[in-house]
């Protein structure tokens, strides 16, 4: 019902609070619907705010969202160029974390053909 500026900042303020007392949260990210709205979302702020807690939590995190991977492959077709440039920033940071589903997915390497 909020417009996606607003969502997106949200979002942010999560990555803030993330960042700031993460041993404490880190739990209640990965237990709560937080990630997966933020997917969901598929705006550039948001899919930053995602890269951002991939690197903040690591593979927890990256093992959490693996079946949401195929929709950050399919962000980068988007119209919009700073969601594409998000989706791409936030697909390397986890392949960068070894997950093979992206590095050597057959969806994303069509993407990148494409790109």
């Amino acid at each position: 019902m909020c417009s996606n500026w607003v969502r997106d900042q949200a979002a942010l303020v999560v990555l803030g609070i993330v960042k700031f007392i993460k041993d404490v949260i880190v739990g209640l990210v990965l237990m709560g619907p937080i990630v997966r709205a933020l997917i969901q979302m598929g705006s550039s702020g948001s899919i930053q705010v995602l890269t951002g807690l991939v690197k903040i939590i690591r593979t927890h995190l990256v093992g959490d969202i693996k079946g949401e991977i195929p929709r950050n492959i399919s962000l980068l077709g988007s119209e919009d160029l700073p969601t594409r440039v998000a989706a791409m920033s936030c697909i390397l940071e986890i392949a960068f974390l070894g997950r093979e589903e992206v590095a050597y997915g057959e969806d994303l390497m069509k993407k990148l053909m494409h790109v």
